[in-house]
C-alpha cells in the first residue's frame, strides 16, 4: 500500500519537473513605442529532428502566434512590417531516470506538511526505471525590420505528448505572455 502511494507521488513529481520552462530577453535600449505591425520571416529552417519539418505543427504555430500578437495590439502587414517574426521548433528525445527505495524495516515521520521515510537495516529494494519522452524547444525571435537587429528572443521548452497541438499552443501563450510583459515594460520606460 505504502509503496504504491510512494510510486504515485514520485511519478507525479517527475511530471511536474518536465512541465515547461519559458525564458526571454530583449534589448533594453530598444523601444516598442513606434512599432505596431509585423510579418513572418520568409526563411526555411532545415531541422534535423523527426518533427522539425511538420507542416501541421507549422500551421498551428503561425495561427497561435498571429492570435497572440493581435491580442497584444500588433497588426499583421505583408507590405511594410515594423517587426519580423522568426521561429524555430526542434525536438529531442530525452530520458528521465526515477529511483524508488523502500527500505524495510523503516519508519515514517513528518516535519511540517512533509512526510519522510527513513529506512533501516537495508532490507528492501531499490527500483530504477527510465521513461523516454520527446522534449520540444520553441525559439521565437523578433527582429527590427529596418535594421535587421534582433530585439527580442524567447524560448519555451516542454515535453511533447499525443496532445501536441495543446503543447504548442501553451508554448506560444507562455512566450507571447513574456513578450507582452517586455513590450509594456519598454513602453513604460520610454513612453
Amino acid at each position: 500500500m505504502f509503496g504504491g502511494i510512494l510510486l504515485a507521488a514520485v511519478v507525479f513529481l517527475c511530471g511536474i519537473a518536465v512541465s515547461g520552462q519559458t525564458h526571454s530577453d530583449f534589448n533594453r535600449k530598444f523601444t516598442f513605442v513606434q512599432f505596431s505591425t509585423w510579418n513572418f520571416a520568409n526563411e526555411q529552417v532545415n531541422a534535423r529532428d523527426k518533427y522539425g519539418q511538420n507542416e501541421i505543427w507549422d500551421n498551428y504555430l503561425r495561427e497561435d502566434i498571429t492570435a497572440e500578437l493581435l491580442k497584444i495590439g500588433f497588426r499583421h502587414s505583408d507590405e511594410s512590417p515594423d517587426l519580423i517574426i522568426r521561429y524555430r521548433l526542434g525536438t529531442k528525445e530525452r530520458e528521465r531516470v526515477n529511483i524508488i527505495r523502500d527500505d524495510w524495516p523503516g519508519y515514517m515521520y513528518n516535519r511540517g506538511p512533509w512526510i519522510y521515510w527513513r529506512g533501516g537495516g537495508g532490507w528492501g529494494t531499490t527500483t530504477v526505471f527510465r521513461t523516454r519522452y520527446d522534449e520540444s524547444t520553441l525559439i521565437l525571435d523578433i527582429v527590427d525590420a529596418n535594421t535587421r537587429e534582433l530585439v527580442w528572443r524567447g524560448y519555451d521548452r516542454r515535453s511533447v505528448d499525443d496532445k501536441s497541438e495543446k503543447s504548442l499552443k501553451k508554448s506560444v501563450e507562455k512566450l507571447m505572455g513574456k513578450f507582452a510583459k517586455d513590450v509594456r515594460e519598454s513602453r513604460k520606460v520610454k513612453g
